[in-house]
């Protein structure tokens, strides 16, 4: 195994570790992208457990990850808890983030601007952004509250 330090201050270190990988010894993270989890928090360690806090857009995938490694580990699920974007966003937040999706206003570059989304779909530009700027924010606010769960 090695350990590269990446970063570090007075209350964090930021690590890169890169262990080998063998046919016995199949990595949990290779295990949680081959079944499509990833990671919402870094991995904590208490005493001699790991602790994966995990996101998938389908249940099932948990399931089969659980499966595979009760094989081989003992390992135990403290909760699961079921949440989804939309539930935080109005339905007219929704619609605005899904038009300017549609009309690749998140690619890089834009397809198209808000003046020329706003004009195609006959919405004020101060309502479209209101809505967006809106919908990022509580998109944005939840993702640093996961990320608090450390």
């Amino acid at each position: 195994m090695k350990v590269e330090v990446l970063s570090k201050d007075v209350k964090k270190i930021h690590i890169r570790t890169i262990t080998k990988q063998d046919k016995k010894h199949e990595q949990f993270s290779n295990i949680f992208f081959q079944n499509h989890c990833f990671p919402l928090a870094a991995t904590q360690f208490q005493g001699k457990y790991e602790i994966w806090t995990l996101g998938t857009a389908d249940r099932k995938n948990f399931t089969t990850v659980y499966n595979k490694l009760k094989k081989k580990y003992p390992l135990k699920i403290n909760f699961i808890k079921e949440d989804s974007i939309d539930s935080l966003l109005t339905i007219k937040q929704q619609e605005i983030l899904l038009t300017a999706k549609h009309f690749g206003y998140f690619e890089w570059p834009r397809k198209k601007s808000i003046t020329d989304i706003c004009r195609l779909v006959k919405i004020p530009k101060t309502v479209f952004l209101s809505h967006l700027r809106k919908a990022e924010n509580k998109i944005i606010e939840s993702y640093f509250l996961r990320q608090k769960i450390e």
